[in-house]
């Protein structure tokens, strides 16, 4: 028999075309060329069998894993395939091009085509594993190319074969792409194969930069990682939201949310709870409470002469709350803001919103009504703070999920109101309904990220920073920076700000849970796809006594959510960014935490405080860092001088350094004497510590009247 190396390159072998061949020429030559080269080059590999591995039947998971493996291999060839072809061409053309190229209508052609199943034999193939099986074979190719010690005629078929095949595959996405008018056209099957294809060109990694994330995480049926990273200009921009829209159309809709860039439009979300109403309480956000609200942004912003609302809603019913919700997401697209400004907005309007409450007016009114409908209706949950500190906005015809399925209150258009000033009085414009405008210009109103200029991201709107009643302003001290007195201040103001900072952390990282810590494990995995939890941990931890704490964690995420029995906080852990995802997560299964914020910590205040004062001294410490460890130090060689047995001296407690020592430790010595010694002049005299000539004006003062007093006090 002959070797098949006799035959590579002899009169039975059909070299695969030129693959610098542009597709428009591929396409006038015919697709009977690339099909026939498919068919011959397969012939030969499953003659010398090349592709048992890949035909021969296989178990679903393993079939799974062939069909997802090729998947791989075919989307990054076509990307570079394209790319080679049309170097100078455009993102957007090449990225459709590409993505049409690998879809499983695209392979199932080939497939047809080429007359593969005559070819590989075996049982008759059908639509989806037609496909599948192309991608096995495509796999299994690039596997025997990529083998370093490969007998060369085995590299030399797979290679020609993966080159027919990607040239087969190129030529129909082009002839797709010049047929179809736009993403998501035509058969409602390809109009999904399109959108997942096109989603995929632009997937990310698990903990790389992105700038779109998916609700159902990575579970999302549209990519793996469920993250997307998308260039910001107007053509990508684009075609992203027609490929929303058309899934919206479709009865798809799809869950991503946008991250918003470092400026980025002000948006907010207004949600209403309707516990005790039959439908969406929408109609008791009333006209004056949005002429408040503008108002209020007019006297932060009082620059801007016109304000522009583009108004979104999300009515229905809540699936987790079991009520109805109305929900608004606002933008107003002229006020630039970054999100220390947008939460310093939310602040602010809540102070006045509470202001204008107290007042017995229309705001009052529509208080009233707003918590008959459900008394969780307060202004601080109206006005979601989710918006302003998670930093993603839900795009427009995007669905939201409840336990792994769409909730059915997708993002739709409302209206677009213009607010203005006309002699110190507010006036108002509807501009223009959701009809008015097209669903690709309701889209591009949604965004909340900004094309970046040449110098960079527009600038921030100039504003007035908000100032809140009954916050107390650091005080300025005529004194110099050296008086004790100007020093003190500026060290408790600054320790005021860090523990009014450090509890809205903590109170911002902390939920309540209602039942038992096992159903909210249950509901966690429930979120995440896993309803069996066979991805997720669930530990217990070290708790206070009486009490039990239980861990939860899921290999598909990065952070932590703990629950506490009996009391049922739920506290988030990890960095910044995984409590904000994490927080979205539970936020419809939990309450928000009303109880006290659990006291700080030795370890935080020794890390929000690290000058703070010494044990047992009521001075001032020295400048310095050695001023702590110098008045403990100082207050325990005081004792120790004057009861040399006590136990207290004998402790061995290093000084510190830095000049701050030699002041805390005076200080420290004569509060000592002072504490032991009431009723005598040491605590009150100024001793330099350690010199001679203090220790002996001790031992005089003290004598055999204040051995008397030492010993009674020590007793």
């Amino acid at each position: 028999m002959d070797g098949p190396q006799q035959h590579v390159g002899g009169s039975g072998w059909r070299q695969p075309r030129n693959s610098t061949q542009c597709p428009w020429q591929m396409q006038q030559n015919g697709g009977d060329d690339a099909n026939r080269d498919v068919r011959d080059l397969l012939h030969q590999c499953k003659r010398w069998g090349l592709l048992d591995e890949a035909c021969r039947p296989r178990g679903d998971s393993v079939m799974k894993l062939l069909q997802w493996q090729g998947d791989a291999v075919l989307g990054l060839k076509a990307r570079t395939l394209v790319h080679e072809k049309r170097p100078d061409g455009d993102l957007a053309m090449k990225a459709r091009w590409s993505s049409l190229s690998v879809t499983n209508s695209s392979l199932e052609i080939l497939f047809n085509g080429a007359n593969l199943q005559s070819v590989l034999g075996g049982d008759c193939l059908f639509r989806k594993q037609k496909a599948d099986r192309m991608e096995a074979i495509i796999f299994e190719l690039n596997r025997l190319k990529e083998e370093p010690f490969g007998e060369w005629w085995k590299v030399q078929f797979a290679k020609d074969g993966l080159i027919a095949i990607m040239e087969a595959l190129l030529a129909i996405g082009w002839s797709r792409m010049q047929t179809l008018s736009g993403p998501g056209f035509g058969d409602p099957r390809e109009d999904s194969e399109d959108c997942q294809s096109w989603l995929k060109y632009f997937e990310c990694e698990k903990g790389d930069h992105y700038t779109h994330s998916s609700l159902r995480g990575g579970r999302d049926w549209t990519t793996a990682s469920g993250q997307l990273d998308i260039p910001d200009t107007p053509e990508i921009r684009v075609q992203l939201e027609k490929m929303l829209i058309k899934m919206f159309h479709l009865a798809r809709p799809l869950c991503w949310v946008e991250m918003s860039t470092p400026h980025y439009p002000f948006y907010e979300d207004i949600d209403v709870m309707g516990g005790n109403c039959a439908g969406p309480p929408a109609d008791l956000l009333n006209k004056r409470f949005w002429l408040l609200r503008a108002e209020i942004l007019h006297e932060l912003f009082p620059d801007v002469d016109q304000f522009e609302l583009t108004l979104y809603k999300a009515h229905g019913y809540q699936k987790e709350k079991g009520c109805f919700k109305a929900s608004f997401h606002a933008v107003w697209p002229k006020l630039v803001v970054d999100r220390a400004r947008a939460n310093a907005v939310r602040l602010a309007t809540l102070a006045r919103f509470d202001q204008e409450s107290a007042r017995g007016n229309e705001i009052s009114d529509t208080q009233r009504k707003l918590l008959q409908a459900d008394e969780r209706n307060t202004w601080d949950a109206i006005f979601d703070k989710a918006s302003v500190q998670g930093g993603s906005f839900r795009m427009p015809f995007c669905d939201k999920i409840y336990r792994g399925s769409l909730e059915g209150r997708p993002i739709l258009p409302d209206s677009v109101w213009r607010f203005g000033w006309d002699c110190g009085c507010i006036w108002y414009h509807l501009d223009g309904i959701a009809s008015d405008l097209s669903d690709a210009e309701w889209s591009m109103r949604g965004r909340v990220r900004l094309a970046a200029e040449p110098s960079g991201l527009p600038a921030l709107t100039r504003w007035k920073p908000p100032r809140f009643r009954g916050t107390k302003l650091p005080k300025q001290s005529s004194a110099t920076s050296s008086s004790l007195r100007s020093w003190a201040e500026r060290h408790q103001t600054k320790q005021e700000k860090e523990v009014s900072r450090w509890e809205t952390e903590q109170r911002a990282r902390r939920r309540q849970w209602s039942g038992p810590a096992i159903q909210l494990k249950e509901k966690l995995d429930e979120s995440m796809g896993d309803p069996a939890g066979h991805e997720s941990t669930w530990v217990r931890i070290q708790a206070k006594e009486g009490r039990s704490r239980w861990c939860w964690t899921s290999r598909r995420l990065k952070g932590a959510v703990e629950v506490e029995e009996p009391t049922g906080e739920v506290f988030l852990r990890g960095s910044t960014e995984n409590q904000a995802f994490l927080l979205e997560m539970v936020r419809d299964f939990t309450d928000e935490f009303r109880a006290a914020v659990p006291a700080m910590s030795a370890k935080a205040k020794q890390r929000l405080f690290p000058g703070s004062q010494g044990a047992g001294s009521t001075f001032p410490l020295g400048s310095g860092k050695g001023g702590q460890k110098g008045a403990t130090k100082g207050w325990q060689k005081g004792v120790g001088r004057l009861v040399p047995d006590s136990r207290v001296g004998n402790r061995n407690f290093s000084r510190g350094s830095g000049k701050g020592a030699n002041k805390g430790a005076t200080k420290g010595w004569q509060n000592g004497a002072e504490r032991l010694l009431p009723d005598s002049q040491t605590g009150g005299r100024s001793f330099w510590k350690g010199s001679s000539k203090a220790s002996r004006k001790v031992r005089q003062m003290v004598g055999n009247k204040g051995s008397d007093i030492l010993a009674s006090e020590c007793s």
